[in-house]
């Protein structure tokens, strides 16, 4: 067995990777919008009018409740793709699908608003699987997981 140079025995996987735009701008709106969300609750009579919280079939509380916890799932999403953390955006996905079906059933027919509720799950599925960004947490997890053998010499 050889010996390996560097600090520690992974230092030649130790790579400059470079997180795509993409992955910074969405990671950041989901941080903004996140923090955004407790106003969004302090100010939710003003937004009545935009959403008709009386035509629902789910009590107001309900909807308190998904408001708060999208945002606390927004932020912690956006620090995770931010940090290189693969399962951020799968779970952003998941959220978003999963807040676009809850408008679907808790709104009637004449108050749904379905183009930006199912918009946003459906871009986000673009945006965080592109190539660029499947390659980037391909690399970021190869460095953080190298396999066992691959630092040693094979002859």
């Amino acid at each position: 067995m050889r010996e390996r140079s560097g600090d520690s025995p992974f230092s030649e996987f130790r790579l400059q990777l470079r997180r795509p735009r993409i992955l910074i701008v969405c990671g950041w709106l989901l941080i903004v919008t996140g923090t955004l969300a407790p106003f969004n609750l302090a100010h939710i009579d003003e937004l009545s009018a935009l959403f008709p919280l009386d035509q629902s079939r789910f009590p107001h509380d309900v909807h308190y409740l998904v408001i708060a916890a999208s945002g606390a799932l927004r932020v912690a999403c956006g620090v995770g793709l931010l940090s290189g953390y693969e399962w951020s955006r799968f779970v952003w996905v998941l959220v978003s699908f999963a807040l676009a079906g809850f408008d679907f059933f808790a709104f009637p027919p004449s108050a749904r608003i379905l183009v930006p509720s199912f918009l946003l799950p459906v871009l986000s599925v673009y945006f965080l699987f592109r190539p660029a960004v499947n390659d980037y947490f391909v690399a970021v997890s190869s460095q953080n997981y190298p396999d066992s053998d691959s630092h040693l010499d094979v002859r």
